[in-house]
């Protein structure tokens, strides 16, 4: 057995995606919450879910398994959420 063929040389380790957290988008995140502030009832509704759709999309295109799409765009919610909240407490700190 030459050195080139032994087994050891021919392994290769499991490819693995990793994929950058939506909730590190801060600029998508931010730009979502600004624009379902200025939006209401079904305007809101289905800007949100063209976002998921967006989101979810990417993510599948990624290669990434259902599971984790879910736990992505629930994330991306609380993201979202929490953006809209700490933006209504800047603001009323502006008005005080």
């Amino acid at each position: 057995m030459r050195e080139h063929e032994l087994p050891l040389f021919a392994w290769q380790p499991p490819c693995k995606i990793l994929v950058f957290p939506i909730t590190k988008r801060v600029g998508k995140i931010r730009r979502c919450a600004e624009v379902l502030e200025s939006k209401h009832g079904k305007d809101a509704e289905s800007y949100w879910r063209q976002q998921v759709r967006v989101v979810a999309d990417h993510l599948e295109r990624m290669g990434c398994s259902g599971a984790e799409i879910r736990r992505q765009v629930d994330e991306f919610q609380s993201a979202v959420q929490a953006e809209m909240v700490r933006r209504s407490y800047e603001g009323k700190g502006r008005e005080a």
